[in-house]
C-alpha cells in the first residue's frame, strides 16, 4: 500500500528517515545543499522560508538545516511515497538553541514548539490525517494531544519527544 507523505519541517536540524532493519529510504542529510542556500529538493511556504531555512554546518563539520525566526508559522515540506507497512520506523536528529515563551502545542493561543517533524498521511483528499512530533516547552515527554488547529474530518495528533531546557543545544 503506497500513501503520500508529506514531510513538513520546523526548526529541525537534521532528519534522516529510516525504515525497517536494513533497508533506508533516505530523505534528507543535507550534505548536497550549499552552505547559506535553501536545501535542495525541498518546498516551501511562502517567500520567506527561503531567508529562514538554510544548510549550515556545524562544529564538527556536519551539515544540518538551520532555521532561525520569531513569531512566524513558516515551513518547509518533502513529498515522498513511502509504504508504511515495509517502512515503520523513522529516526531523525534535532538541536533546539532556545524555547518559545510558553508553548503549549495543546493551546491554540500559545501552539509553538522548538522543533517539530509532523508526517501528513493523505488517505483522502478532504479528510487528511497526521501525526506531529514535537519538542515542547511546557507539555511532558509522551504527552499526546490534538492539534488545536485540526478541524473535522481532518485530524492532528501531536505527540512530545522532547520537552524543556534540559537537552537544549544537544543532539
Amino acid at each position: 500500500m503506497k500513501i503520500n507523505i508529506q514531510l513538513y519541517l520546523c526548526f529541525i536540524l537534521v532528519f534522516v528517515v529510516n525504515y525497517a532493519f536494513s533497508q533506508n529510504v533516505h530523505v534528507d542529510d543535507f550534505d548536497n545543499g550549499s552552505i547559506a542556500n535553501f536545501p535542495i529538493d525541498w518546498d516551501k511556504r511562502g517567500d520567506q522560508a527561503m531567508k529562514e531555512y538554510l544548510v549550515a554546518k556545524d562544529t564538527t563539520g556536519n551539515k544540518n538545516l538551520c532555521v532561525s525566526f520569531l513569531n512566524s508559522n513558516i515551513f518547509i515540506l518533502k513529498q515522498l511515497k513511502v509504504d508504511l507497512v515495509e517502512y515503520p520506523y523513522l529516526n531523525w536528529s534535532w538541536r533546539a538553541n532556545d524555547l518559545p515563551t510558553d508553548g503549549d502545542e495543546s493551546v491554540k493561543k500559545y501552539c509553538d514548539a522548538a522543533a517539530c517533524i509532523a508526517i501528513v498521511l493523505k488517505l483522502l483528499k478532504f479528510r487528511p490525517r497526521s501525526i506531529k512530533y514535537t519538542w515542547s516547552t511546557t507539555l511532558d515527554i509522551e504527552v499526546g494531544t490534538k492539534s488545536p488547529y485540526a478541524f473535522w474530518p481532518s485530524r492532528s495528533d501531536i505527540i512530545v519527544l522532547e520537552s524543556g531546557n534540559d537537552e537544549l543545544g544537544n543532539w
